[in-house]
């Protein structure tokens, strides 16, 4: 999935996420737009939506580490990307859904799993022991 997001997003318009740029407003966004909207795709794909988290996962989530080339935003440059750009992730994930409905790579739905148990073949009782093993 992040290899998806991270070409899908490539692919896509992003003029909205250097708006902020063009317009002769702060320029002090300290990482590049377009891995931040990468990095918080992904997020929301994997159901990750506190910043918190999200920038706990940059530094443990080998997955995450993909979308942010190797970058680790805190969670407050995450939370104020999100706040100024929310209309703009909004339409890059309505292009995202949109993409990989056109290319069919999965299907879109809901997945449920139920907690049905079922008994294993080997037991506790059938296991042997690694000096056991080698006298057979």
């Amino acid at each position: 999935m992040r290899h998806f997001i991270n070409d899908t997003v490539d692919a896509l318009e992003l003029k909205a996420f250097y708006a902020r740029h063009d317009g002769g407003g702060s320029r002090n966004q300290p990482f590049h737009p377009v891995m931040m909207g990468k990095v918080l795709a992904y997020a929301h794909a994997s159901d990750v939506f506190n910043s918190r988290k999200i920038e706990r996962l940059l530094h443990e989530d080998l997955a995450f580490r993909m979308p942010a080339a190797g970058n680790s935003p805190r969670h407050c440059t995450i939370c104020d990307f999100r706040a100024f750009h929310l209309k703009a992730l909004l339409a890059l994930f309505v292009q995202v859904i949109k993409h990989a409905r056109e290319m069919r790579p999965v299907k879109l739905g809901t997945a449920a799993i139920d907690g049905t148990k079922v008994q294993a073949d080997a037991s506790c009782h059938r296991a042997m022991r690694y000096d056991r093993m080698k006298q057979s």
